[in-house]
């Protein structure tokens, strides 16, 4: 399953903070347990990458890197 979102302006959930947020990624069910791979894109260069597994018990074991301006 792939999925998108495109916010033109953040602000709406939290005013502090300006500008459009772009989320892509794809969940695969990988046994009992759910893969996911997702990249996130906000204002002033922000970007971060969340990737790994989901248990069935919501056990997470996910791996994030990112950047803030």
């Amino acid at each position: 399953m792939e999925f998108v979102l495109d916010l033109p302006d953040i602000g709406v959930f939290v005013p502090e903070i300006r500008g459009p947020l772009n989320l892509t990624g794809q969940a695969a069910r990988a046994g009992d347990d759910w893969r996911v791979d997702t990249a996130v894109r906000g204002p002033a260069g922000t970007q971060a990458n969340v990737a790994g597994t989901v248990a069935q018990d919501t056990t997470l074991d996910l791996a994030v890197t990112g950047a803030l301006p």
